[in-house]
C-alpha cells in the first residue's frame, strides 16, 4: 500500500513538473516542439545534413535534440566566432583581478607589433582597432588601416587578445579559459585540438559544400594565417554551450562580476556593425565584446553567428524571455547556405518570440547552386575559347601584323591572369583561407588563370611556327606555293608570297566559326582597299 501511494505521489510530482514546464514555455509565447518541426522542415530545404540544438533557461535545459543522419546533441563542433565571447570574458576576468586595463595599449603586453602600439585592449575587443579583415599574423605584418575607430571584424583582433592572456597569465589560452570560465560553468566537453590533439578522432566529421554537393571532411587544427584558437577554434557541443548561456542568463556574480557580463554583451558604447543588407535580423545591430545586440519586434536580443570551413554555429540570448538557444550545423556552404542559415536562425528566434518564422524557399538551394555552377562553367569555357579558336587567330596573324591585336593578347593572357593572381588574395584574403571556405570557387579561378597563361603559350608557339614557315617560303612565287601540302597562302601586295597560315594538315576544312571569321577578314581587307583608293 505504501509503495502504491509513493508511486502515485511520484507520478503526480512528475506530471506537475511537466505541466509547469509546458505552462512556462506557453507563457513565454513558444513551444520547443514548434522549433523542432520548423528546423526539420527548413534543414531539408537548405540541404543541411545535420543540426544539433539546445534551448535553456537560467536554471535548466528545456530542450535538446539533434536532427539528420548521425547527429547527436553531444557531437563536438568548432565554435568559430562564438569562441570570441569566451576570450572577451577571459580579458574581463583579468580586468576584475586588476591585471590589465581596457585602456592599456597592446604594446604594454606585446612588443612584437610596432605598428599597433597605439591600439588599446578595448579596441581589440570591439573590433575597432583598424586592423583589416585580411590582416595576417604571419610575419608579424599587422597594421592599422583607415577604418580605425569603426567596426571591422578581423580575427587578428582576438588572435592578439589570446596572446595577451597567455603573456599576462603565464598559461596557455586553453588553461586560463578552462580554469576561469569552463570549469566554473561545469563545461567538460569544451576544448581545443591544439591543447588536446588526442581528441581528434572523437570529433565528428562534418561537410563542406563543393559545387553544391556536401563532401565529408574531418576537422584538423592548424596555425593558419587567419584565425587561432582564441578567435575561432575552440570546440564544444550544444549541451555544454547551453551551460555557457545559462551563466549569462543568471548573471549572479558567482563566475563573473555582473558588470563584466553586461559589458561583454553590450560594450561601453554602441558600436554599429551592420545594416539590413547583411544583418541576420534585417536591421541595425551593435557589437559588444563577442556579442551582437539588436531589437526584434521590440525585444532586445544578443547573439553571435559563425561560419567556418565546414561548420556553422549560432547562439542567442533573450533575457526578457529567460531563454537561450544554441544551434550547430554540420555543414558550411559559403556561397548559398550562409544566407539560408541566417533565415533558419532568425526563424527560430521569431518562434521563441511567439511570431511567425520566415522560410527557405523550396528548391532555392538547387536553383542558386545551379546558377553558380553554370557561371563557373561559362568562365572556364571563356578562358579556353582563345585556345579553341587558335586556328582563326593564326589566320589573322599570318595575314597582317597589328599592334592592337598584340596589345589585346597581352592584356588577355598576361595582364588579366596576373592581376587575378595578385589582387584577389590582396583584397579578399589569402588563397589558403579561401581554399578552406570555398574550394570550388578557388579551383575554378585557378583553372581560369592557368588556361589564360596556357593560351599565351599556345599563341607564342603558333607565332613561332608561322615565322619559321615565312622564312622558309620567303621569295617563292604564288605558283610554287600552290603545291604546299599544308595550305596555299595569300599573295602579298608585292606579288611575292610571304605570309602563311598554320593549319592542321589533317584538318583541311574550316569550321563554321573559322569560315565566319574568314569572311569578316576578307570584308575588312576590302574596306581597307576601298579606303586606300578613295585616299588616292
Amino acid at each position: 500500500m505504501k509503495r502504491a501511494i509513493a508511486g502515485i505521489m511520484a507520478l503526480t510530482l512528475t506530471a506537475a513538473v511537466a505541466l509547469t514546464n509546458v505552462a512556462a514555455t506557453q507563457a513565454a509565447g513558444y513551444h520547443e516542439y514548434d522549433m523542432e518541426d520548423y528546423v526539420m522542415q527548413e534543414m531539408k530545404a537548405a540541404n543541411i545534413p545535420g543540426i544539433s540544438m539546445s534551448v535553456v533557461s537560467d536554471e535548466k535545459e528545456i530542450y535538446s535534440a539533434a536532427f539528420g543522419s548521425g547527429s547527436d546533441p553531444e557531437d563536438d563542433y568548432v565554435l568559430g566566432s562564438l569562441t570570441q565571447s569566451m576570450t572577451a570574458l577571459g580579458i574581463l576576468r583579468m580586468v576584475e583581478d586588476e591585471e590589465i586595463s581596457l585602456k592599456d595599449p597592446l604594446s604594454a603586453y606585446l612588443s612584437d607589433y610596432p605598428k599597433l602600439q597605439d591600439v588599446t585592449i578595448e579596441e581589440l575587443l570591439t573590433h575597432t582597432s583598424g586592423i583589416p579583415m585580411s590582416a595576417m599574423l604571419n610575419g608579424r605584418d599587422l597594421y592599422v588601416s583607415d577604418s580605425a575607430g569603426k567596426y571591422e571584424e578581423a580575427y587578428a583582433n582576438y588572435n592578439l587578445l589570446g596572446e595577451v592572456i597567455e603573456e599576462v597569465s603565464g598559461e596557455t589560452y586553453e588553461e586560463y579559459i578552462t580554469e576561469n570560465i569552463l570549469d566554473p560553468c561545469e563545461m567538460s566537453s569544451t576544448f581545443s585540438l591544439r591543447q588536446n590533439p588526442e581528441l581528434h578522432s572523437q570529433v565528428k566529421p562534418t561537410y563542406q559544400t563543393i559545387f553544391g554537393y556536401p563532401n565529408k571532411k574531418q576537422y584538423e587544427y592548424h596555425e593558419n594565417q587567419w584565425a587561432r584558437v582564441s578567435s575561432g577554434y575552440m570546440l564544444s557541443d550544444v549541451k555544454d554551450m547551453g551551460k555557457y548561456l545559462q551563466m549569462y542568463l543568471k548573471n549572479d556574480g558567482e563566475i563573473m562580476q555582473k558588470d563584466s557580463i553586461v559589458l561583454a554583451m553590450q560594450g561601453e558604447q554602441a558600436i554599429q556593425t551592420s545594416t539590413a543588407t547583411n544583418g541576420v535580423f534585417g536591421g541595425q545591430e551593435q557589437y559588444g565584446m563577442g556579442w551582437i545586440s539588436t531589437e526584434v519586434s521590440g525585444t532586445q536580443i544578443y547573439y553571435q553567428l559563425s561560419f567556418l570551413e565546414n561548420t556553422m554555429s549560432f547562439m542567442l540570448l533573450v533575457p526578457d524571455k529567460n531563454a537561450g538557444i544554441i544551434m550547430m550545423f554540420d555543414e558550411a556552404d559559403y556561397m548559398v547556405g550562409r544566407k539560408m542559415t541566417k533565415t533558419i536562425c532568425a526563424g527560430v528566434t521569431r518562434i521563441l518570440l511567439g511570431e511567425k518564422p520566415g522560410h527557405v524557399k523550396e528548391n532555392s538551394y538547387l536553383i542558386q547552386h545551379g546558377i553558380i555552377d553554370v557561371i563557373l562553367l561559362l568562365l572556364l569555357i571563356a578562358a579556353w575559347m582563345p585556345i579553341f579558336l587558335i586556328g582563326v587567330w593564326g589566320k589573322r596573324v599570318s595575314r597582317r601584323f597589328r599592334v592592337l591585336r598584340l596589345l589585346k593578347d597581352l592584356l588577355l593572357h598576361i595582364a588579366l591572369p596576373t592581376a587575378l593572381l595578385i589582387l584577389l588574395p590582396l583584397y579578399l584574403g589569402p588563397w589558403d583561407v579561401w581554399l578552406q571556405f570555398a574550394p570550388d570557387i578557388v579551383y575554378v579561378v585557378w583553372a581560369v588563370i592557368a588556361s589564360l597563361y596556357f593560351g599565351a603559350v599556345i599563341k607564342v608557339l603558333q607565332w613561332i611556327v608561322i615565322m619559321i614557315r615565312q622564312k622558309l617560303h620567303a621569295g617563292e612565287t604564288e605558283e610554287e606555293m600552290q603545291d604546299d601540302p599544308i595550305r596555299p597562302v595569300v599573295k602579298s601586295d608585292t606579288g611575292v608570297v610571304g605570309n602563311f597560315t598554320m593549319i592542321d594538315p589533317l584538318d583541311d576544312e574550316l569550321t563554321d566559326d573559322e569560315e565566319e571569321v574568314e569572311e569578316e577578314i576578307e570584308m575588312e581587307e576590302e574596306l581597307e582597299s576601298e579606303e586606300e583608293e578613295l585616299g588616292d
